[in-house]
């Protein structure tokens, strides 16, 4: 069974399009899961980035103005991902409405998890990646207006009868002024999957334009992000903690570098 999987959160800047190409490599990568991650975010674009696709000669914009196959816009990224990305040009007369039935004809029978990475907030971006999906993941900070904004996208998501899957807190320093898991659960009234720690490592992989998981995989973001990905898979992270990475893992804690 194939699994439509939103990546939504309702404030801008939590790192939701970081996890999209970080989780969907560690998915396709590690645990041989056939994945595709498409960037539904149209207007402000940068899925492709993170993954290090640049210029690409078609993307999801040609698709939806010229009614093309989502496969002319397919791109395969070094780990097995696939990846559809919108173009870095500020789009125009962009129609998400038949999303939903593009991937039921296209990409349902093709791949096992199909991650669509959302505009943050509510827009009619947003809201046409909830209505296209199965279930959603909620990307958010443990900030009070993260907070409140991821509880506003699931309102939206529970009246679109959507299946929420958890939340995932990204870049958690464990400060005094954030909230704790225990609040966020309370207040969001779901379980929280995953907490992906503040990690330096994050944005001088996206300046490489290669995901954290491949660039630095023994930085505690992408261990955390792998372990999650595992989660998603059904699968064990063990075999990333034998001995050798232990070691890799202290040279990090210890010198700074993975």
């Amino acid at each position: 069974m194939s699994s439509v999987i939103g990546m939504v959160s309702g404030k801008g800047g939590v790192g939701k399009t970081t996890l999209t190409a970080n989780l969907g490599v560690a998915l396709a990568g590690e645990f041989d899961v056939d994945t595709v991650v498409m960037d539904c975010n149209v207007l402000t674009s940068n899925l492709g980035l993170h993954l290090g696709l640049v210029h690409v000669p078609i993307t999801l914009h040609d698709i939806l103005i010229n009614k093309m196959s989502l496969s002319k816009a397919t791109y395969v990224h070094s780990s097995g991902l696939y990846i559809i990305p919108s173009s870095l040009s500020l789009g125009t007369d962009i129609e998400l409405e038949n999303m939903k039935k593009m991937i039921n004809e296209e990409l349902i029978e093709r791949y096992q998890m199909i991650f669509l990475d959302s505009a943050p907030g509510l827009s009619q971006e947003a809201l046409a990646v909830i209505h296209a999906v199965d279930e959603v993941y909620i990307i958010t900070n443990p900030e009070l207006p993260a907070v409140t904004d991821a509880l506003k996208t699931i309102d939206v998501s529970e009246k679109f009868d959507k299946k929420i899957r958890g939340i995932i807190l990204n870049k958690v320093t464990h400060s005094p002024y954030e909230l704790t898991e225990e609040e966020i659960e309370r207040t969001l009234g779901y379980r929280v999957l995953a907490n992906i720690p503040f990690d330096k490592r994050v944005p001088q992989s996206i300046a490489m334009r290669t995901p954290v998981v491949q660039a630095f995989p023994n930085s505690p973001a992408a261990v955390a992000m792998r372990e999650l990905a595992a989660t998603m898979a059904g699968r064990s992270t063990r075999k990333s903690r034998e001995p050798a990475n232990i070691i890799e893992r202290l040279k990090y804690v210890i010198f700074g570098r993975a």
